[in-house]
């Protein structure tokens, strides 16, 4: 972890660690390798299915980085919940409020020559972004004049409940929250409890988890790290109340074309990431396009990164204004509705 809520871990008698990397690797008495191999002999013998506060990244260089920290802590079946600037949270989770309730979507009339997209924020589990980074888009003029979805990490229950609740009494009925990323915190599903004989039973484990916060917060669908299809089967039959799986962070799954992106397995509606950042803030609409093509109607999960999109306003010009006439904003459960009612009559 790195310079994150010390005081709340504390409270929790935490085992507090730092993993150099190749920065800081150069202090004296820093081994990147022999405090990695340290860190990975603790989590393994720690129990399965529970939490990492912090983030493994301090700067380009320093720390192990985002994606190999992740990687470490999956596989010892730890999720990632990042407070690694989060302030206050021994008095904030303090607050118990035991379930929270969204705004019901309007149903929607089918019409086969449209595509349908479903705008879907990212870096939601991010805990740090709730205390004041979303607030502006709440409280912009745009807000509300389109659907917007949120992911919102599943812990923010648990560490600030009161500000969960502060966006959901503040969300439009165009908004709808979705659990950020991947499940309870942060994993990637491919190396989750690789490092354990029962990985199965651990993996359902970590989707029991999931689900008890989803139903706490009143979440019908999910945002999943990448995650290959026979692992999206395993959140689908664990969780069969969801209405879809939103999988990807951004298109990088190698999967081209919208048969490829938005399909079934089983009853569950898979909504793979049609967008990504690649092209910058001018790049949502032309992306949209270069996947859907010639299909209709199509159903897309259109990922916007806040970071790219970091305001109201520039989702507003970038994809709302620069929309064409065919294509309709809706929320995800709203796609998952459409899709299912399109798959019936075929």
């Amino acid at each position: 972890m790195s310079n994150g809520a010390f005081a709340y871990d504390v409270q929790w008698r935490s085992i507090m660690f730092w993993i150099v990397g190749p920065v800081d690797s150069s202090s004296a008495g820093s081994d990147m390798s022999a405090e990695t191999n340290l860190v990975a002999q603790i989590m393994s013998e720690m129990s399965p299915n529970v939490a990492v506060l912090g983030f493994p990244y301090a700067g380009e260089g320093v720390g192990p980085g985002e994606v190999n920290g992740v990687t470490l802590a999956s596989k010892y079946a730890k999720s990632l919940v990042c407070t690694d600037s989060l302030a206050n949270t021994c008095l904030m989770s303090g607050i118990q409020i035991s379930k929270l309730e969204q705004h019901q979507p309007k149903k929607l009339k089918l019409e086969k020559d449209k595509i349908y997209i479903a705008l879907a924020m990212s870096d939601g589990d991010n805990q740090n972004t709730w205390v004041g980074f979303y607030r502006p888009y709440f409280e912009n003029k745009n807000f509300g004049k389109f659907p917007l979805a949120f992911g919102m990490g599943p812990p923010i229950m648990d560490l600030m409940p009161a500000v969960a609740q502060w966006y959901y009494e503040h969300a439009s009925p165009e908004t709808e929250f979705l659990a950020d990323v991947s499940g309870i915190g942060y994993i990637q599903p491919d190396n989750y409890a690789l490092n354990y004989k029962d990985r199965d039973g651990v993996f359902g484990g970590f989707l029991q988890w999931t689900g008890k916060y989803l139903e706490k917060m009143d979440m019908s669908t999910l945002r999943t790290v990448g995650g290959e299809d026979d692992l999206l089967q395993l959140y689908s039959e664990e969780m069969p109340d969801l209405h879809s799986i939103f999988a990807d962070m951004g298109r990088y799954s190698g999967r081209e074309g919208i048969d490829n992106l938005t399909y079934t397995l089983g009853d569950m509606s898979i909504f793979r990431s049609v967008t990504s950042w690649r092209y910058g803030k001018e790049g949502f609409i032309k992306e949209v396009w270069d996947q859907v093509g010639n299909k209709r109607p199509a159903f897309v999960n259109g990922f916007v990164h806040c970071w790219t999109f970091n305001s109201m306003d520039v989702i507003a010009e970038e994809i709302y204004e620069k929309r064409d006439p065919d294509m309709i904003f809706v929320t995800p459960s709203q796609l998952a509705e459409l899709y299912r009612e399109y798959r019936q009559d075929e």
